[in-house]
């Protein structure tokens, strides 16, 4: 069982800690003082075993082992890619349907819906979920504070994303037909693919799920012109729900499958 508290990182300065404690009051969570002591030492003394530090480039999500924080270098490849060649599967599949409402059903990094944030016209709208609480804990936080200087369009795609804390299924059953123009998945895959090895700290924090028919159901109530998925090529969800295509490089080990409605 994870139990959750807040806290800082070594002399932290009076920003950081009232950062901190405000967190703890939103979320209602535990605020303990760091003061000189390790976390293993803040666990042993408070049996809380998860937290959430707050230090100067953001919150860290951590299990006393293990850490996970906002980071953007697979989006900054790609928004790279994208201004030197306009290439990039997955915002050439937005940019085919042009949406006006754009949901990411599962954010876990994020990269897909910065991309679409940074792709897409600055009027559409960008909605992303995310149902484990450390990785949209560390997701808001990053959304909200990152500054990226040399790429200040790239921290304009951070603030239109607006992350919500909720459980897809929970979700899509409260939402009207057609709402969203796309509708995106991506349940980091049953198969590993050994190039992902950044996604290790991520499925410690992660709910894992997966689609099942009811969801896909209601997924494709809520879609208006497209749902899109992203799995192996072999995964067996493509065998039993045949896309209209699959999108991907020829020796990809990842794809996109995109159902037209």
């Amino acid at each position: 069982m994870m139990i959750w508290g807040i806290t800082t990182g070594y002399k932290p300065t009076n920003e950081q800690r009232l950062q901190a404690q405000e967190l703890a009051s939103e979320w209602q969570l535990p605020y303990v003082e760091r003061g000189h002591a390790s976390l293993r030492r803040l666990a042993e003394r408070t049996r809380i075993s998860h937290w959430l530090v707050q230090l100067q480039r953001g919150l860290v999500a951590t299990d006393g082992k293990t850490r996970l924080e906002f980071h953007l270098q697979m989006a900054k490849l790609r928004a790279l890619n994208w201004e030197r060649k306009r290439q990039d599967h997955f915002a050439d599949l937005l940019h085919e349907v042009s949406p006006e409402h754009f949901l990411d059903a599962t954010f876990g990094r994020g990269s897909d819906a910065i991309m679409a944030a940074y792709t897409v016209p600055e009027n559409v709208e960008i909605i992303a979920l995310e149902k484990s609480f450390p990785v949209y804990a560390v997701g808001r936080d990053g959304l909200r504070s990152m500054k990226v200087p040399e790429a200040p369009a790239l921290t304009a795609a951070l603030r239109r994303i607006h992350l919500l804390h909720v459980d897809v299924n929970d979700y899509l059953k409260k939402q009207p037909d057609n709402h969203f123009d796309v509708i995106y998945f991506d349940f980091m895959f049953h198969h590993t693919v050994s190039q992902t090895n950044n996604l290790s700290d991520l499925r410690i924090f992660a709910a894992q799920a997966g689609l099942d028919e009811k969801l896909w159901e209601d997924a494709k109530r809520v879609a208006k012109k497209r749902i899109i998925v992203k799995n192996r090529p072999f995964a067996s969800w493509f065998k039993t729900h045949p896309p209209t295509f699959l999108r991907g490089g020829t020796y990809s080990r990842v794809v996109y499958g995109v159902w037209n409605l």
